[in-house]
């Protein structure tokens, strides 16, 4: 259906998956291929972050919040014992879907709709798993992101904002990693406005500025998913920076992506709807492997 009628490998998938809703599932090669693109396409994927399969409807895993302490002894003294203590992250799968509908006239003459489908199922997902990744609000049904996970450490352009004009802020954002014993920062996450504030700057003598050897090495991931009309202050034009450990920021997967062929539903407009859904949710495993840079303004 997705290529046509000439390709009898198509058709044969096809037919073979009968849908209790009505519906049939596109080829397991073309939903790999989906899924592939939409993993590709998705920052936080790119940043670092780790994927769990979930297998109960509330999965928990553990964190440690404090490690023991070693203390030194004498010869023949008892060892000091020290706690460590813990707590758990719990996942709460939530749903993500997207129906995309198209004629059959278009189906049967168009060379590319594969790609185009699959470019815009891909897109459609990799945006949203992205957005509710960094920035999600928590309120059901939408997974707490990054941006709003309580412990997260945070830096500060003022009290109504304030431009970057040199490295000093991120660094200082580098410096609450570093004071919270976090890992090494994986990548930092900016909005294509800020990227190019940083690509600009300048030195006394209008020369371009060398980034600091700990910013040098660092990818810098930019997306539009990053709002720049955050409000601090008096001013509601600012966006952020988020750098951290990504292997920290985990996807949790209850059902991976399914994409399902809607052949009746639409069938009086002579339409075909493509579905595809997955049910996910999103967890920081430790808070303090990130810091935000908060209140950049133009």
């Amino acid at each position: 259906m997705v290529r046509g009628t000439h390709d009898p490998d198509i058709r044969a998938a096809l037919s073979e998956g009968l849908d209790a809703a009505g519906g049939v599932t596109v080829p397991t090669k073309l939903t790999r291929e989906i899924i592939d693109q939409m993993r590709a396409r998705t920052v936080v994927v790119r940043a670092g972050a780790r994927t769990a399969d979930l297998t109960t409807l509330k999965t928990s895993i553990a964190r440690v919040t404090s490690d023991p302490v070693a203390s030194w002894r004498l010869e023949n003294a008892a060892v000091a014992e020290s706690d460590m203590t813990f707590d758990s992250v719990q996942f709460v799968p939530r749903s993500l879907a997207v129906l995309i509908k198209m004629s059959r006239e278009l189906l049967e003459d168009s060379l590319n709709v594969e790609e185009a489908v699959r470019n815009a199922l891909s897109g459609a997902m990799a945006v949203e798993v992205d957005r509710v990744a960094l920035f999600g609000s928590g309120t059901a049904p939408e997974p707490r992101g990054l941006f709003n996970t309580a412990g997260v450490s945070s830096v500060s352009m003022g009290t109504n904002g304030g431009q970057l004009t040199d490295y000093t802020k991120i660094l200082d954002c580098l410096l609450e990693l570093e004071n919270a014993n976090a890992g090494a920062p994986s990548a930092m996450i900016l909005a294509p406005r800020t990227w190019r504030t940083i690509q600009g700057f300048v030195d006394t003598t209008g020369q371009p500025l060398t980034p600091p050897q700990a910013l040098a090495s660092l990818p810098q991931l930019v997306t539009t998913i990053v709002p720049i009309n955050q409000t601090q202050g008096t001013a509601a034009n600012a966006s952020s920076i988020i750098v951290g450990d990504f292997a920290q920021l985990v996807l949790g997967v209850r059902s991976e992506l399914r994409i399902e062929l809607l052949r009746e539903a639409f069938s009086t407009n002579m339409q075909i709807a493509f579905l595809a859904h997955l049910r996910m949710d999103v967890a920081v495993t430790q808070p303090k492997a990130f810091c935000i840079l908060k209140g950049i303004t133009p």
